[in-house]
């Protein structure tokens, strides 16, 4: 009877974060080319900031189907007048959601029907949402956003508790994305922010910068590359970085995968990995050895990571195609 209530605010957070619609034709086939290459622009072989945020293709994809959305005339500029069509009609379509929303609240919730949730009726859907906040503290919420002091929410007021405190009483992975939409600038301060010339327009590198949890995750991840802070990230830095991330993800492949505690993975470990990471087994027998640089029967995290990184699909066939089961999620 009850629709998983938590996923309301799941569906506000998205809505809130990345309002901007996305357009129906398929992503773009991303070319086998090196990421680095990619977005050095001016191939100086360092990538600042600005290149950086072109590492991900298919953010990048995405952000060129979005500018192509506020750019009505085709100019290869966003005017703020252009920006602001495509802010207020998403803007709209958020309320309207909004609406839907507490539609669905109030249909599951609302027992007495006056379009209200009452202190019993709030304790219900905390109770649903799978919340680990104890019936002592329900009343605590209720007060803090029962604005009106009717003892009853309203739709705004049900809104507050979702953009406010709902991350914080569900799992801790929202908060991150919680953080991002209670700092929500507003849509004037986001074109003002990416405008970095000020010329009341927007060409694409700045368009790249108007979502500010975004720009905020990509710094970050730019700081971690750039190891001696200097602001650019070198080819050498860049490499020394992929390269730890690849030890470390193929190390805990490892650790996952060795049934035996022997820190490395024998033939039929190797298949269990396959078939686990990438839902395929080879289709007679196929190249292990090959990988074996050690000659010792098994393959280390280094080797693992040769492995997948050249594996032969051509002698590999979907196991999905036998047992007719999903696919494990990569």
């Amino acid at each position: 009877m009850l629709r998983l209530a938590s996923a309301v605010f799941v569906s506000l957070a998205i809505c809130r974060l990345h309002a901007a619609s996305i357009s129906r034709l398929p992503l773009p086939e991303v070319v086998p080319m090196d990421d680095f290459l990619r977005a050095d622009a001016n191939k100086d072989k360092k990538l600042n900031l600005d290149e950086f945020l072109r590492k991900d293709p298919s953010y990048v994809w995405v952000m060129e189907d979005n500018f192509a959305r506020y750019d009505a005339d085709r100019d290869g500029f966003v005017t703020k007048a252009e920006y602001d069509v495509i802010a207020n009609a998403e803007k709209e379509a958020e309320e309207q959601m909004e609406q839907e929303n507490w539609r669905v609240i109030l249909e599951d919730f609302d027992k007495n029907g006056d379009g209200f949730l009452q202190f019993d009726e709030m304790t219900q859907y905390l109770t649903t949402a799978d919340t680990t906040v104890g019936k002592e503290k329900y009343q605590e919420v209720f007060s803090r956003f029962d604005t009106h002091k009717d003892m009853k929410l309203d739709m705004k007021e049900f809104d507050d508790y979702l953009v406010n405190i709902a991350p914080f009483l569900f799992d801790q992975t929202r908060k991150a994305e919680q953080a991002a939409v209670n700092n929500e600038p507003t849509s004037d301060q986001e074109f003002k922010t990416a405008d970095a010339n000020k010329d009341n327009k927007l060409n694409f590198e700045e368009f790249l910068h108007k979502d500010p949890y975004h720009l905020k995750l990509v710094t970050e991840e730019f700081k971690k590359f750039d190891a001696n802070a200097d602001g650019i990230v070198t080819r050498a830095e860049y490499d020394e970085k992929v390269k730890a991330d690849s030890q470390d993800q193929f190390r805990k492949f490892v650790a996952e995968f060795d049934t035996n505690g022997d820190k490395e993975l024998q033939e039929e470990e190797v298949l269990n990995f396959l078939s686990q990471r990438h839902g395929v087994k080879p289709k007679n027998s196929f190249a292990f050895n090959k990988f074996d640089t050690k000659s010792n029967g098994a393959l280390d995290t280094s080797e693992l990571g040769q492995f997948d990184a050249n594996l032969p699909w051509e002698e590999m066939e979907d196991i999905e195609a036998e047992t007719e089961r999903p696919l494990p999620t990569i």
